[in-house]
């Protein structure tokens, strides 16, 4: 190869090294331009890293609130289901409740008397209520199937309180008020 340089003259030579100087400079410039593309290129791989992550708890985050959607539109029919079928309508409140609660007093067979219908609002509740307060005269076993009556009704009605007044000794017939609550949906 030294032969083969000697061979050139003097003219060549100061080309050649010019070119080499050149053909140096020419790599340094690439190497240092390729270093700053290197740690562009690492710093997009971190920027992308973080965008991944932001991405996936913006999707979690994402599918969280639709589940919660899901559970209040969940929430909003049962809700409207429960003031369909167990609440009862403002517009119709006196005449339905009034038959309603005459067919439990008939169907237990007690007496009744002094019936009170107090109405009210529960703001708590953000409903509507109707207390209902009477006299009643029956055995131990009427009363017993007045409270279930009311219990397995299909409306909210509500066993609020129950005072006894007199029981007779002979013949065991329990005199008692009691108070139920019934409630409506404005």
């Amino acid at each position: 190869m030294k032969e083969l340089f000697n061979l050139l003259e003097k003219k060549e030579h100061k080309f050649l090294w010019i070119m080499g100087i050149f053909m140096g400079i020419s790599f340094l410039f690439l190497v240092i331009i390729a270093q700053g593309e290197r740690n562009s290129y690492f710093d997009s791989q971190v920027e992308l890293r973080s965008i991944q992550k932001s991405a996936e708890k913006a999707e979690k985050e994402s599918k969280e609130k639709k589940m919660e959607w899901l559970q209040w539109k969940d929430a909003r029919a049962d809700f409207k289901e429960l003031k369909n079928k167990y609440l009862y309508r403002e517009r119709d409140l006196v005449k339905d409740l009034r038959m309603d609660l005459q067919a439990i007093l008939n169907q237990t067979g007690v007496e009744y008397s002094q019936i009170k219908y107090t109405y009210g609002y529960d703001k708590d509740a953000k409903i509507s209520e109707v207390t209902i307060t009477f006299n009643m005269k029956g055995s131990y076993m009427a009363l017993k199937k007045l409270i279930h009556e009311i219990e397995q009704f299909p409306k909210f009605l509500a066993l609020d309180r129950i005072t006894f007044s007199d029981i007779d000794s002979q013949t065991g017939i329990l005199s008692l008020r009691i108070s139920l609550t019934g409630y409506y949906a404005n």
